[in-house]
């Protein structure tokens, strides 16, 4: 049983991280018809400064100035977009399962694909998407750490005082 479980958590993640390489390097989103130059492009598409769209949607939810659809797609979105990472990463690998090397190897993987949207011109490079998709992972990993979750994918845990899983 426990062989069955582990195949089929493995071919969902590669199902998993197919989706995403979809959704955030080939859906390509573009800057219309417009031709800008490459400083243009970086400077109209990036945000560097923490918080700042966070907070523009959270404003638009209370002000309604924009499609109540747009922030909630856009914050739920990339909050749910690496909660499964959460899961999957201390599931497969056993480092993963101490939340600061999570958080490391999250926020690490995520600033490669914000700045890789941005070379590539796939996307844009927004730090608050670095929040919110680590954050996500978080979330993902606090339910990693139910105890009946664990007991479900037969993960076994240790009795360390900090209550790691092994």
């Amino acid at each position: 049983m426990k062989r069955i479980i582990k195949s089929i958590i493995i071919l969902s993640f590669i199902v998993y991280i197919a989706v995403c390489v979809n959704l955030l390097f080939l859906d390509k989103r573009t800057f219309g018809a417009v031709e800008i130059t490459y400083a243009q492009y970086i400077r109209f598409s990036s945000n560097f400064i923490p918080f700042r769209t966070i907070w523009s949607y959270v404003q638009a939810l209370f002000t309604g100035s924009l499609p109540l659809n747009i922030p909630i797609t856009n914050l739920g979105g990339n909050l749910i977009a690496f909660l499964p990472m959460g899961l999957y990463l201390p599931l497969l690998f056993r480092k993963m399962r101490s939340v600061k090397a999570l958080i490391l190897t999250m926020t690490i993987m995520i600033l490669g694909v914000e700045s890789t949207q941005l070379i590539t011109k796939a996307g844009s490079f927004d730090v608050d998407d670095i929040i919110l998709n680590v954050s996500g992972s978080l979330i993902g990993y606090w339910i990693f750490t139910w105890d009946w979750v664990q007991k479900l994918l037969f993960v076994s845990k240790t009795n360390s005082k900090r209550g790691k899983a092994a």
